[in-house]
């Protein structure tokens, strides 16, 4: 009997024992989530536009021989011998820290001793200033990429790397489930709200069994209860309605809500753009505070024996207000400088969508150093993406800025912009640089995870893409499946064409390079894809932008993709798209 009683015990710590094991074994991992970022607006995806590039040099991958294009790079013409001139490249931040040069002397491109002594600046593009001058390049590190951690220079960059979907809640529903919106009905999933009663396994929880240490700082939506799903802390905002609001009065911790008070906030003036940017310091600046925080416990449990899962999910460039949300308009970009786009002959709002991104980018920077500083930057995995593609709210125009990147559609849209997201994972020493074509979506991240602990993975719809961060042969997915209303192609908050919550949802299959898009599913009974669909199809290896339909001319390549979603009893129904909830309701399942 005695022998028998200490058996459940003897087990369970055997259990332990051996998580801690695997959980020594496997790297710490930091997942940073932008909220509405286009496929276009990190430096190193393609998106050249009229107004230039919007910087972000803490994420940018570019050749160390060309200029970049970035607002934030400086060319040194430094004379090396005679009169020959070599061009080299430096961080403007050094450039400006080590030499203390006014920042807005080098963005309007005035010439002056009190800038750099005996120099000629020249300005080559609005986003481009070249410094000619006898002196030596400052200090420190060897000009270009290699003064910043780069994240597209030092990890895979990926091309054809999917979010969840192309609106936030049933994308980052993807993300924690495993699962894609084909299957939410099935499984009773709103996309909107994941509660601990619906017994799903979630990522985060992945981690825990493998003995980490779970932090979750910033927008949580679907999760409504983060310490019952997964995470051992939490600071941020649950409710996604309240994250269009950057300067309120309270936000979430733990398992509670509006408990977070925000002093600057309580005790000055209400925000407005004006007084949020003279006096920063004054007002608490949601991003701030996610990223103050999350650096804080980062620290801590960087000193403990036990690996740690970072989910770091800041809110913007999400458009957003300085009221309260969400009775308050999406009245533009909130930030708390203008990141020295200030002096641009744009719109206001669209300045501001450019500090914003920067802003983001330097918090990107801030948490490179911070693991450079910790040293366990080569024990960390680093994963950057976006929820969803480009947005077009609060007065921001993607063709600004080419958000996009030239691909069709955006934020709400079936095509390429609604859903690419400007991927990258780093891991120094395990991950070798480089550019990838492989095409992955969100729900990919409970198998890989899982892999990379060596835990079983709960039933899910992806397929674990370690191989591929390895470079090494790779497993490609049977097809990739979105749902959403209508097309979106351009112009909107909603379906391009205005009448998607009349005609219903619908869908689309991508299965190798070839991707089909049914804008309505036909059957509006059940909500299922048919042979009565009315399919377009493209070509996405030479036609990524979407604009020659090869439907009549490949009508078996329509076929086989119908035949493929028919097969797989998948829904076509949309999730926080204004369609009905009694229309929802009626569906058989």
């Amino acid at each position: 009997m005695l022998r028998l009683s200490w058996a459940p015990a003897l087990c369970v710590a055997a259990l332990q024992f051996w998580s801690l094991a695997l959980a020594r074994k496997a790297p710490n991992m930091i997942w940073i989530m932008a909220d509405d970022l286009g496929w276009g607006e990190v430096g190193l995806y393609p998106a050249e536009s009229p107004h230039g590039r919007i910087a972000t040099p803490n994420l940018d991958q570019r050749p160390e021989d060309e200029l970049s294009g970035s607002l934030w790079d400086v060319g040194f013409v430094r004379k090396v011998s005679g009169s020959s001139l070599k061009y080299e490249y430096q961080s403007v931040s050094q450039v400006l820290e080590v030499y203390r040069i006014p920042k807005t002397s080098i963005l309007q491109g005035r010439t002056s001793s009190q800038v750099i002594p005996n120099p000629e600046i020249r300005h080559v593009s609005p986003h481009v200033h070249v410094v000619e001058s006898d002196l030596p390049l400052p200090p420190g590190d060897p000009p270009g990429v290699h003064n910043l951690p780069r994240f597209g220079r030092e990890g895979v960059r990926f091309q054809q790397a999917y979010a969840g979907y192309t609106v936030c809640a049933p994308s980052r529903t993807t993300f924690f489930t495993g699962r894609h919106s084909g299957h939410f009905r099935a499984l009773q999933l709103n996309g909107e709200e994941l509660k601990p009663e619906q017994n799903f396994t979630l990522l985060p929880q992945l981690f825990q069994r493998a003995g980490f240490r779970t932090g979750a700082f910033g927008k949580l939506a679907p999760l409504v209860s983060p310490l019952r799903q997964g995470f051992d802390v939490f600071v941020g905002q649950v409710d996604q309605a309240l994250c269009h609001n950057m300067y309120p009065k309270e936000i979430d911790t733990g398992d509670g809500t509006l408990n977070f008070k925000l002093s600057g906030n309580i005790h000055s003036p209400s925000p407005t753009r004006e007084r949020c940017m003279q006096s920063p310091d004054s007002y608490n600046y949601t991003i701030d505070v996610f990223h103050k925080e999350a650096m804080s416990w980062m620290r801590q449990v960087a000193q403990t024996s036990q690996p740690f899962f970072l989910y770091l999910s800041y809110t913007v460039p999400h458009a957003g207000g300085w009221g309260d949300a969400p009775a308050s308009p999406e009245q533009g970009n909130p930030v708390p400088t203008d990141m020295g786009y200030g002096h641009q002959p744009w719109p206001e709002v669209e300045k501001d969508h450019a500090a914003v991104i920067s802003y983001l980018d330097d918090k990107v920077g801030d948490v490179m150093k911070q693991l450079k500083a910790l040293k366990i930057d080569e024990k960390t995995m680093v994963f950057f993406a976006s929820d969803n593609g480009a947005h077009l709210e609060g007065g921001h125009q993607i063709a600004f800025f080419n958000s996009t990147g030239g691909l069709s559609g955006h934020k709400r849209s079936m095509y390429e912009g609604g859903v690419r997201s400007p991927t990258m994972v780093r891991w120094p020493q395990q991950i070798r640089p480089r550019t990838s074509q492989f095409a992955w979506a969100f729900w990919d991240m409970v198998p890989t995870v899982a892999e990379l602990l060596g835990v079983t993975a709960p039933e899910n719809d992806g397929i674990s893409i370690l191989p591929e961060l390895y470079g090494q042969e790779q497993q490609e997915h049977d097809y990739l499946f979105f749902t959403w209303i209508g097309e979106g192609r351009s112009g909107g908050l909603g379906p391009a064409n205005g009448d998607g919550a009349r005609n219903g949802p619908g869908y689309t299959v991508r299965k190798g390079v070839w991707k089909g898009l049914v804008p309505h599913c036909h059957d509006t009974k059940n909500w299922r894809p048919s042979w009565a669909d009315e399919m377009k199809l493209f070509d996405l290896e030479s036609d990524p932008t979407e604009q020659r339909d090869w439907a009549k001319a490949r009508p078996e390549l329509v076929d086989e993709l119908k035949r493929l979603v028919m097969a797989e009893g998948l829904s076509c129904m949309c999730y926080q798209c204004g369609f009905s909830d009694d229309v929802m309701s009626s569906v058989i399942i």
